[in-house]
């Protein structure tokens, strides 16, 4: 087994001090190989996974001296798109595990981050895709945080992006998927107006057939139906007389 297939089950394992022995080997072969695009490759792709290891197992310092070092790698070779993707993959790590810690400003810079590279690469999906996962998954952990403007805020990032890639299903989806927990944890808040104000401005995904497949999928009939009567139930609510209604 390589180096790196073996950091990738060190770290998953929680083996971190032989998953950096191997990966201080990748980081010496890209040294002695400085023309070799495999080797800088191999040495994103370990970063990558030691930041996951190091992220998931509290030390969260090492890996963003991990993503730091991916953010170098990438600048000294900025014509490889592949390391900007693996700075992504980085970036999306240390997010999730920083938002898990609470340290929101953190996760938030590193949401910041995964903007520009998606801005910077508009034609590479998979870099989108980490950006609305990524926002997907701090939205979620500012809700379970009772940080709901905040979760508002991340959902709000993520929408702008599909709205810039209407072509982009995988994003819509994460969209959709992110306005429905939204939208649930609003109009069990008792803030209803704010709730349809979200399925108000998210319908054309929540509409659209490839997000009705997706909610059946997961939820099956009784799913759909109770998402359905959810959101009439809020229309109702915000046409009531007194009651005011957004558009």
């Amino acid at each position: 087994m390589s180096d790196v297939d073996l950091i990738a089950e060190y770290c998953k394992a929680g083996r971190l001090d032989e998953a950096r022995a191997c990966f201080v080997r990748v980081e010496q072969r890209a040294r002695d190989r400085p023309d070799d695009p495999r080797a800088r490759a191999a040495l994103a792709n370990s970063a990558v996974n030691m930041t996951f290891g190091y992220a998931r197992h509290g030390r969260l310092q090492d890996a963003r001296e991990c993503v730091e070092g991916l953010e170098a790698l990438a600048a000294a070779h900025s014509g490889e798109p592949a390391l900007h993707l693996h700075l992504a993959r980085g970036l999306f790590n240390l997010l999730n595990d920083l938002g898990d810690a609470g340290r929101f400003g953190e996760a938030n810079e590193c949401l910041d981050r995964l903007t520009q590279l998606a801005a910077a690469h508009p034609h590479v999906p998979a870099i989108r895709l980490e950006l609305a996962e990524g926002g997907f998954n701090l939205m979620n952990d500012h809700i379970g945080g009772g940080r709901l403007d905040e979760a508002r805020a991340c959902l709000a990032r993520i929408g702008q992006l599909a709205n810039e890639h209407p072509e982009d299903l995988e994003v819509r989806l994460r969209v959709g998927r992110a306005a429905v927990n939204l939208i649930k944890t609003f109009a069990t808040a008792g803030r209803r107006d704010e709730a349809m104000a979200i399925a108000l401005a998210c319908r054309p995904i929540l509409a659209s057939p490839e997000f009705r497949r997706l909610v059946l999928q997961h939820s099956g009939p009784e799913g759909a139906a109770q998402f359905d009567a959810l959101l009439a139930g809020l229309a109702r609510a915000t046409t009531t007389p007194g009651s005011p209604s957004r558009t």
